[in-house]
């Protein structure tokens, strides 16, 4: 029970750290984000394409 009472902690120590970093990234690299995705799905789609 003690091992889950420290994931419990740890848990609520890196969620806000990761929520206010990833929120910060997102939106600096949003753009870059969706270029990227759209081609690794025109990638992927050429792939099962051929």
């Amino acid at each position: 029970m003690w091992v889950l009472r420290v994931w419990y902690q740890e848990l609520w120590g890196i969620i806000p750290f990761s929520l206010v970093f990833s929120a910060s990234s997102f939106s600096a690299a949003y753009p870059f984000q969706r270029l990227i995705f759209r081609i690794s799905c025109f990638e992927s789609w050429h792939g099962t394409e051929n």
